[in-house]
């Protein structure tokens, strides 16, 4: 993973970012591991089983309720999990103010634009200071606003804490404006020392952080160009020599008072370097797309650097499986939250134990009926086996019950833009219009029709809509309308695997 990302914030896309949802099955085991906005679930049947063989059991756990079981992710990679939370603090938290559950993470201090935007005065100071990134944003202040020296710097705070001081707020903002007042001071303070030990320093640092607010800096050479000092297409060593000249030895003689701040300033500095090494601009988030909930991903460059705010570690469970259990897995990303666990749980348990693509179309389906334009999607699978290996034995030689071969009859849908010669199509079907999305979800709901009758008519009513569907030439093979019979490596992988996993009349 960690490979993964340095690939990535190595890329032209470095300020994008993804999540990550994997899963590793080990025998009777199952890994499961997140990153990010994702949610890795288990669900299972329930745990009484009935007497009878194998295929009497998988019948019955079908048509019983599944429960679910969230392993990884859901809100433990969000500013909702206090742990998180914590880890982001003691980064150096850069939280967009508001309540809790829809907080979110930034790289940058509140914009000028959005600040003005808020009308009351004690809200807009109250976001100003709770998004600060530095102490200069803290208080509102730029380089220029530091020429007049530590007797301004304490004006302009007691000035704010008139308005954000806990005793001048009401009941319902005292949490709020008591951080923010501990926040207003301690920047006050440092800034203070910072001017006391060397103002121009102090007036460099600022500029910086600026630099880093303004969101380009590492996106744009022209940007990391004007604070260095130097011309764009500048090389690798003539850039370095200019940071070193004018920022080097006075952030040295601020070390000591405010040693974080002098360290983001190298930090951000380097970023500089390195884009105007680079010479082309690249693409970043819009305003209003830079703020992110989770406080794991990918990527996210302006998120990781200066300041390292995302993590890109993995979190990771191991499962133990049951033995003649049906269990079913789904991986879902944060655009599919608005898709209950509960209801993750009722797709797996209708499409077991053969159909993981169809349950993962149908979650997929509800989670974008629910969605305003956000990405979705689902991995499901079934995991099944008869009996524990035995001591020593390969993971891979678990007891089986399948068959050598069987005999299975398919609808097949074409759609257009399919490339080359089909030697299967069936004679005599006009070419196809349909595209692939809209061919998956007319075989989905044609599958969940068949499967919500009676399970005892089901081989004859498939047959019929084999002869009355199916684009496959196979359709017309008397008198079973099918491919005949398969062995176990005589197909192609999917058509093998779905065949062999599907029970007789199923």
């Amino acid at each position: 993973v960690e490979g993964l990302d340095a690939l990535l914030l190595a890329s032209p896309a470095c300020f994008a970012g993804c999540s990550l949802a994997v899963g590793l099955l080990s025998g009777t085991r199952i890994v499961l591991g997140g990153l990010g906005g994702v949610r890795c679930l288990i669900c299972r049947p329930p745990p009484a089983t009935p007497m009878g063989g194998a295929p009497q059991r998988k019948a019955v756990q079908a048509q019983a309720p599944w429960t679910s079981q969230l392993v990884v992710g859901g809100d433990a990679h969000t500013i909702a999990c206090q742990d998180e939370l914590l880890r982001i603090e003691s980064a150096g938290c850069r939280l967009a103010d508001g309540a809790p559950g829809n907080r979110r993470l930034s790289s940058v201090s509140a914009r000028p634009a959005e600040l003005q935007a808020i009308a009351n005065e004690k809200e807009r100071l109250l976001v100003q200071i709770a998004r600060a990134s530095n102490p200069f944003a803290t208080l509102g202040l730029g380089s220029n606003d530091l020429k007049d020296g530590k007797t301004s710097i304490r004006k302009v705070f007691r000035k704010l804490s008139l308005v954000v001081h806990p005793d001048k707020v009401g009941e319902e903002l005292k949490a709020r404006a008591m951080g923010a007042f501990s926040k207003l001071d301690a920047a006050a303070s440092a800034i203070e020392s910072m001017l006391g030990i060397d103002q121009a320093a102090a007036e460099l640092l600022a500029l910086i952080d600026a630099a880093v607010d303004g969101g380009r800096l590492a996106a744009d050479p022209a940007v990391a160009a004007k604070l260095i000092g130097v011309l764009e297409g500048c090389g690798p060593k003539q850039t370095k020599q200019a940071v070193e000249k004018k920022f080097h030895a006075p952030l040295a003689r601020l070390q000591n008072a405010c040693p974080k701040d002098v360290e983001r300033a190298l930090q951000a500095l380097k970023l500089a370097e390195d884009t105007v090494v680079r010479g082309t601009v690249l693409w970043t988030p819009a305003e209003a797309d830079e703020a992110v909930q989770v406080t794991r991903a990918m990527g996210c460059k302006d998120l990781k650097s200066p300041t390292p705010l995302l993590s890109a570690s993995l979190v990771a469970e191991c499962v133990e499986l049951e033995p003649g259990v049906c269990v079913g897995v789904a991986m879902l990303p944060d655009g599919m939250s608005a898709v209950t666990n509960e209801e993750v749980a009722q797709q797996l348990a209708r499409h077991s134990p053969a159909r993981p693509r169809a349950a993962a179309l149908r979650l997929a389906l509800q989670g974008a009926s629910r969605q305003d334009g956000s990405a979705i999607g689902a991995v499901c699978a079934y995991l099944d086996f008869e009996s524990i290996p035995a001591a020593g034995a390969s993971a891979k030689r678990l007891k089986s019950s399948k068959p050598e071969r069987v005999r299975i009859s398919h609808i097949l849908l074409r759609w257009a833009g399919q490339k080359g010669e089909d030697e299967f199509a069936k004679p005599g079907v006009a070419p196809p219009q349909r595209t692939q999305a809209m061919a998956e979800l007319e075989l989905l709901e044609l599958c969940e029709e068949l499967i919500g009758q009676d399970p005892k008519t089901l081989g004859a009513r498939f047959k019929a809509q084999v002869l009355k569907r199916s684009e496959c030439a196979s359709a017309l093979n008397v008198p079973y309308a099918d491919l005949g019979w398969i062995e176990l490596g005589g197909a192609e992988a999917p058509l093998e695997a779905a065949a062999f996993a599907t029970p007789v009349g199923g």
